[in-house]
């Protein structure tokens, strides 16, 4: 950082957060005091403080699950699932020594790319995020669009109580009693069951 070697590695906390404000969102460690990383304005991605220090910073898509400003991302932080992208002939999973390039391949959803994830026993899961919908004219099809948990989209002038006709509905599956979730991790494959004269097996 061009500041901090201007001032042979000695920098003041305000000034360094005039400085980290300018790429991104500050986050902060659970004492909501110290500055644990960055999630840059640009792709959304988080680059801790020691990786701004040491110039050894690493690409990784934020994935808790927060309002990216199109869609809700994928929430895969504390579940136990990894990240992983289809290469065209193997699932390739991401790691925080993944480049920058393959983190961008995981998903677009703007180009109906969706995120994948698989878990210890190689089970796939697919991110659905949260979306609200509402019979397009024909009746027979939906119109969806993606929002935040406070039904809130990328086009704010959209309502979504759909207590009237023509008002989007937020898809009840995103409720479970008064907790307003973010997405859903979902099975990507149908499980499938062989059966004999033994012991069940599914696969």
């Amino acid at each position: 950082m061009a500041e901090q070697a201007e001032n042979e590695g000695n920098i003041s906390e305000s000034a360094l957060k005039t400085i980290l404000e300018k790429y991104g969102t500050i986050n902060y460690d659970e004492d909501g005091k110290k500055i644990k990383s960055i999630t840059t304005t640009k792709e959304g991605y988080e680059i801790a403080m020691k990786d701004i220090w040491t110039g050894t910073a690493t690409y990784i898509v934020v994935a808790d699950g927060s309002w990216n400003g199109t869609v809700n991302t994928p929430k895969i932080d504390g579940t136990g699932l990894t990240a992983v992208y289809w290469n065209g002939t193997n699932w390739i999973k991401l790691t925080s020594t993944s480049s920058k390039e393959e983190w961008n391949k995981w998903y677009d959803y703007s180009k109906q790319n969706w995120a994948n994830a698989q878990s210890d026993d190689g089970s796939m899961w697919v991110w659905i995020p949260r979306y609200a919908y509402i019979p397009n004219s024909t009746g027979k099809d939906l119109e969806v669009v993606f929002t935040d948990v406070n039904n809130n989209s990328l086009n704010s002038e959209k309502t979504f109580t759909g207590n009237n006709m023509g008002e989007y509905i937020a898809h009840s599956g995103f409720k479970v009693e008064e907790t307003e979730l973010k997405g859903l991790w979902m099975a990507k494959y149908e499980a499938s069951g062989t059966f004999g004269t033994g012991d069940e097996e599914i696969k």
